[in-house]
């Protein structure tokens, strides 16, 4: 890019807004009300109304510092006699399980034990008469890099020192770029935000962002200058989490006299034994991060999900000019075909893949580029079809069909059809009842010469081989 280009990039970006962040509410204002004076007894609280979204902030918070407000021990329960009454007895001895074979057990002040209704946290906090915040996070997964996507792969990262030919930024090219990158900013601490929750509790109940919060239940016991407290927050009011099943959690448990998102203390890391499942499709999502992390490519979206929620991703991705980020969902799975007890369809795993699942044991999975557009049973097992269409820098277009095989087992193998064309000017699909033929028709680079632009290249199912025969001719 020339710096011409350079500058009308700059200030076409400056005049576009440049980044796409996630919508969120505006933004609150928390202000510190008075409290009551403590009581000796327990306060119980149910909260009821709506809470407000929450309010993400502009920067990324700072490296937290060395806090003795809590250590956390994880649980997958609370005890058998858990009674909601603030005396946290019933936890018996809290201690975090050490790191090192033959190292001893660190004293506890806070247990959070996770189940698939929600999340219930005790404890007993030094200093906490009037109140204690409780920031719980799951922590989100890295965005990809800004940058401009370069051939062959990879990414020419943003820089606001010079443009991408080398050449040093002028002055209204840096502005445009800083811009640029701090829109971003926000963007990445609004991603981030939603992973993460920060409530109060206190003598006056429980807070999410200075309201009440919805489903939500407390009680709170003063003794002295220090408070004991138990809460119970709804699986809907959980944040986003990137791990399938769910294995641990960050906790920052700390004396605050009313709602604050603290930026620093010390987190404190919590483990779930055996980690917790959440929906009926927990077993997919898990495969498909296992996947999307074992095939991590330069550029892979961010992921998290909804506990609970079995139908869908909620994806942060480089837009496509890679100078911007952008928030949206996604399907988890989607079902295109039955056969034999099998259930066939497409899994979104930083890629889209066929699965052949029977109930949640993955039986075959292949990469899929393109669109699952049919199905049909053919002997011994399924045929899917996938169609392909893109158009490259060039101009021209690329099409292609490939036919997946699924047998009885579940097992899943691809077979790309034979091509004729592998250029087109103008072109567009064909499909006949059942699959028997299919294929393309269009205006075909290189056959201009022949004197026949107009090409259909079909595909004929002939049940003896069992396969697709290809023709071509030219068209009027």
């Amino acid at each position: 890019m020339n710096r011409a280009d350079a500058t009308f990039l700059a200030c076409a970006l400056l005049l576009s807004g440049c980044a796409a962040a996630p919508a969120e509410e505006p933004r609150a204002e928390v202000s510190a009300p008075a409290h009551p004076e403590p009581q000796a007894s327990a306060a119980t609280s149910t909260s009821a109304a709506a809470p407000p979204a929450a309010t993400p902030s502009a920067s990324a918070a700072a490296p937290p510092r060395q806090s003795p407000y809590a250590d956390v021990v994880g649980r997958t329960a609370p005890p058998t006699d858990f009674k909601l009454d603030g005396a946290i007895g019933e936890w018996g001895k809290l201690e975090v399980p050490p790191e090192k074979k033959g190292a001893s057990a660190k004293p506890a002040n806070v247990a959070v034990a996770l189940t698939t209704s929600g999340v219930t946290i005790a404890g007993k906090i030094k200093g906490g008469k009037e109140g204690v915040t409780i920031r719980f996070d799951f922590g989100a997964g890295e965005l990809p890099r800004l940058g401009v996507p370069v051939r062959g792969g990879g990414v020419a990262e943003l820089n606001c020192e010079t443009t991408w030919d080398g050449q040093p930024m002028d002055e209204a090219e840096k502005a445009a770029c800083g811009q640029m990158l701090d829109q971003d900013a926000d963007f990445v601490a609004s991603w981030q935000s939603q992973f993460r929750r920060v409530w109060h509790v206190g003598p006056a109940g429980i807070r999410f962002n200075g309201a009440e919060l919805p489903g939500a239940k407390s009680a709170f016991v003063v003794d002295g200058d220090n408070a004991s407290f138990e809460v119970q927050v709804p699986i809907d009011a959980l944040p986003l989490a990137n791990e399938s099943p769910v294995s641990s959690v960050n906790l920052l448990v700390m004396p605050t006299r009313s709602w604050t998102d603290p930026k620093e203390g010390e987190w404190k890391y919590a483990s779930f034994e055996p980690a917790v499942a959440f929906g009926k499709r927990s077993a997919i999502r898990s495969m498909a991060l296992q996947t999307w992390n074992a095939n991590i490519l330069e550029g892979a979206p961010a992921v998290g999900y909804k506990l609970g929620d079995d139908a869908s991703w909620v994806i942060a991705e480089r837009t496509s000019t890679g100078l911007s980020h952008v928030q949206r969902t996604q399907p988890l799975f989607t079902s295109k075909a039955k056969h034999k007890g099998l259930e066939i369809g497409v899994l979104y795993a930083a890629t889209e893949r066929i699965v052949c699942l029977k109930g949640d044991e993955l039986r075959g999975m292949e990469f899929m580029h393109g669109e699952l557009v049919s199905s049909v049973a053919r002997p011994p097992g399924m045929h899917l079809f996938v169609r392909d269409q893109y158009t490259d820098e060039t101009g021209a277009q690329s099409a292609s069909w490939t036919v997946f095989l699924v047998n009885d087992e579940g097992e899943v193998a691809s077979q790309d059809l034979e091509r004729a064309v592998y250029g087109w000017r103008t072109v567009k699909p064909f499909q006949g009842p059942g699959m028997t033929t299919f294929g393309w028709d269009g205006t075909a680079l290189g056959f201009d010469e022949a004197g026949t632009p107009g090409v259909r290249v079909r595909y004929q199912y002939h049940r003896d081989p069992g396969w697709y025969e290809m023709s071509i001719k030219g068209l009027p």
